[in-house]
């Protein structure tokens, strides 16, 4: 198992538009680190809105996240 050198962690709640931004600056700046060494965990509160296919939209593009879903807030 190889050791991160940094570890995001979001939390959210029904803002998809924040994470989306949020994710796509992270994204754009992670041209320039190797992308193993970084985590990003994103713990979701139970959204209401489409913060799911945000996440989703993002692993597509080859983006490694920990997306941790409850079931209820």
């Amino acid at each position: 198992m190889v050791s991160k050198l940094l570890s995001i962690t979001i939390p959210t709640y029904n803002r998809a538009s924040f994470l989306k931004e949020t994710l796509k600056q992270l994204f754009f700046q992670f041209d320039e680190i190797d992308i193993n060494q970084i985590e990003i965990i994103v713990s979701d509160n139970c959204s209401t809105d489409n913060t799911s296919e945000v996440i989703f939209e993002f692993v597509k593009k080859g983006f490694q996240i920990n997306y941790i879903r409850n079931e209820k807030i």
